[in-house]
Parts: structure tokens; C-alpha cells; sequence
């Protein structure tokens, strides 16, 4: 697992990118954008709690790592339906789990994960020395 806070937002940009990248391609189904978003928001998360020196818990539960986050950064999440998300981690990698989404919810999905990133760019540039 990448150690540094920095590596976590790198791999959660990554996945932002490849969300938007999804989302552009009319030929792929909505439903990759929004793993992918789900995948930038939780490394996003996951950056925080490296730089708190928080261990990470190996789950894909958005609000159970909003949980162990410094209460000002949970607060300042509490914007985003980071609840909206969640299903996207594990349930829509299987095709009877979740029902198929447009690209409007794929779109929705996309502005919750880059609310997400926001917000923790923010945080860790405000805590990072220098």
C-alpha cells in the first residue's frame, strides 16, 4: 500500500480521470464511471487518514472512514452524499446487485468524488509543512 498521503491522492486522482474518461465514452456503460468515482473518493479519504497517522482499515465503507477522519474535515465532507457512493465499491461489480444507471447519476457520482477530492486537497495542504 502506497505510505505517503501524497501516493493515496495521486492513485485518487487517477481514478477520477478515468471516471471522467468513462463517463466521455459513449460506448462504455455508466456504471464504470461511477466505481471509479467511488474508488477516488475512498483513496482520497484514505490519504487523510495516512496523513493523521490514522491506520487504514481495509474496507470500502466511505462513511465508516469518514468516521476515523479529524472532526473539522468530517464536518467539512458533510456536503458531500458520500453515502451515494458506497454501493458503487462492491455491489456494482456484480450485474444482479445493482440496477443499471444513466449518465446523469454517473454524472452525479463524478461531482460527489470531486467535491471529495476538493475538500481533501484542501486539508492536506493545510496541514502538509511549507
Amino acid at each position: 500500500m502506497p505510505a505517503e498521503p501524497s501516493e493515496w491522492l495521486k492513485f485518487a486522482e487517477d481514478d477520477l480521470a478515468a471516471a471522467r474518461r468513462l463517463i466521455g465514452d459513449p460506448t462504455l456503460p455508466p456504471r464504470l464511471a461511477c466505481f471509479h468515482a467511488q474508488q477516488a473518493a475512498e483513496k482520497a479519504l484514505k490519504a487523510v487518514l495516512v496523513a493523521a497517522g490514522t491506520p487504514i482499515p481495509r474496507t470500502h465503507d466511505l462513511l465508516a472512514l469518514t468516521l476515523l477522519i479529524p472532526h473539522q474535515l468530517r464536518i467539512d465532507l458533510e456536503s458531500a452524499d458520500l453515502s451515494l457512493l458506497d454501493p458503487w465499491a462492491v455491489d456494482a461489480r456484480y450485474p444482479a446487485d445493482i440496477p443499471e444507471v444513466g449518465v446523469g447519476d454517473a454524472y452525479l457520482m463524478l461531482d460527489v468524488a470531486t467535491h471529495t477530492l476538493v475538500v481533501v486537497r484542501i486539508a492536506l495542504d493545510q496541514t502538509e509543512p511549507g
